[in-house]
């Protein structure tokens, strides 16, 4: 079993922490409280097959751009 691979940046104007792991063996990703910078995310993200965005709070500043995120990455964003 392969371990999960974390990827971490700073984005969007107070650059706030954000997180992608992706699994090795599927290629499939979560994003983790994505700010709105897409081109950053999707560094971050690599080819791997987003399947969530995962918020962990609704701080202003990661969720401006989340439903846009998932729009683009192909995930459903239900706001639960």
């Amino acid at each position: 079993m392969s371990q999960l691979k974390l990827e971490t940046r700073q984005v969007g104007p107070w650059g706030m922490n954000t997180y992608a792991l992706i699994c090795p063996e599927t290629n499939q990703s979560v994003l983790i409280d994505p700010g709105d910078d897409p081109e950053i995310l999707q560094e971050m993200l690599g080819d791997s097959q987003p399947v969530a965005i995962l918020l962990t709070h609704t701080h202003v500043d990661h969720i401006w751009g989340a439903a846009a995120d998932a729009g683009g990455a192909g995930c459903a964003g239900d706001g639960q």
